[in-house]
């Protein structure tokens, strides 16, 4: 039995589009969603800490002749570049998912690809990249605690200017 659209029964013809339906509206809530309490939280932080280093250098007129709180800011702020960076491979990649879903559908409705086929290519763009946002979290969220350990590294610094 061929799983192509067109030598298909009805039956299964009409599970299939229930299939792609259910499909497209996952993919489209994900495109919607994509930024989570995760990604909020990375951003608050990083983009806190990178708000509260600039005031405490602007606080104490001293520090601004130091490079360590230029270096902390640094890293909150790449911290901050980070998470925007990996909201907008999310936001892309749920595109491509939605953009590829919807032009396999309509080969396989045009009898050019099989039912399998057609699955087997949304898993695979599924994959793609898959790790990327990951990553940049993790490193951005590392970011955060280098930021913080190198500010206490030199706490002892601004304790001996007050």
């Amino acid at each position: 039995m061929s799983d192509f659209h067109k030598e298909t029964s009805g039956d299964i013809r009409y599970l299939r589009d229930q299939h792609n339906q259910r499909r497209f509206d996952q993919l489209n809530g994900l495109l919607t969603a994509s930024s989570g309490a995760a990604w909020n939280y990375l951003l608050a932080v990083n983009g806190g800490a990178a708000a509260g280093i600039l005031a405490f250098i602007g606080a104490k007129k001293e520090l601004a002749s130091q490079s360590w709180p230029y270096t902390v800011l640094a890293v909150f702020v790449v911290g901050l570049l980070l998470v925007g960076i990996a909201h907008a491979v999310m936001v892309h990649k749920i595109q491509a998912l939605i953009t590829n879903w919807n032009a396999n559908i309509v080969r396989y409705w045009n009898n050019e690809i099989g039912w399998k086929f057609h699955l087997e290519q949304d898993e695979a763009a599924v994959k793609r990249l898959a790790w990327l946002p990951w990553t940049l979290g993790w490193i951005s969220l590392g970011l955060f605690v280098l930021g913080v350990v190198l500010a206490a590294q030199n706490w002892r610094l601004v304790a001996a200017l007050s």
